[in-house]
């Protein structure tokens, strides 16, 4: 018998593979989202198969600005960039997908000092190497201290935006975002995407990204 969260996560497998079912017929979503001529959409997050359950949503550890944009005032302070985007990227889960209990970064923050000495820090797990679009299996030591984490958080499948680059583009603001999910119990990479958005603040291009990974209106 399947399941429901068995279900669940056929649901977000299927949706990685998209309409792709032989691998060896072409890239997979990020490695072809590299091809800078003509890149294909993001590989959208169907949230369908975690409706109702609790997702993780890991802090961002991976963000750079590029160019004349590094000594704008938002990115000057790294920690403070790191919290923004963070807020950003929560209002836009949310929003989005009000189906999915989010547990956002700062309740994982929360349970993790209420759990000091046994937890690890959300902040430094080293889940910016979930990026590498080659990964299919977490490694050690991220594998044990996402088991930890997620043993206070709940749930079974965490949320990781791996890395975020903004740059300035003409009189643009280009954001580049990786997400992977993960199942934890398995660790196993279930879901990776990459959004590369523009926009007229660092803001509007983040939310511009977050809408092409979390369409409002999914097949």
């Amino acid at each position: 018998m399947i399941t429901p969260l068995r279900l669940g996560l056929l649901v977000v497998l299927a949706a990685c593979a998209g309409s792709n079912t032989n691998p060896a017929a072409g890239p997979e979503p990020v490695q072809a989202q590299q091809d800078t001529t003509r890149p294909p959409p993001p590989a959208p997050l169907n949230t369908q198969g975690v409706a109702g359950q609790v997702v993780t949503v890991l802090p961002a550890t991976l963000l750079i600005a590029e160019g004349s944009l590094a000594q704008d005032s938002l990115f000057r302070n790294r920690t403070a960039a790191l919290r923004w985007a963070d807020s950003v990227m929560g209002d836009e889960l949310v929003m989005r997908a009000p189906e999915v209990s989010w547990k956002l970064p700062p309740e994982v923050r929360k349970a993790a000092r209420r759990a000091a000495g046994y937890a690890p820090d959300p902040d430094h797990m080293g889940q910016s190497i979930l990026r590498d679009p080659k990964m299919r299996e977490v490694p050690d030591p991220l594998r044990s201290s996402l088991r930890t984490l997620i043993a206070i958080t709940g749930g079974r499948v965490t949320l990781v935006p791996a890395s975020l680059v903004f740059a300035q583009q003409d009189s643009t603001v280009s954001v580049d975002v990786i997400f992977s999910a993960v199942d934890v119990r398995r660790s196993a990479i279930v879901w990776r995407s990459q959004g590369q958005m523009r926009g007229a603040t660092p803001e509007a291009a983040l939310r511009a990204a977050m809408a092409e990974i979390l369409p409002a209106a999914q097949p």
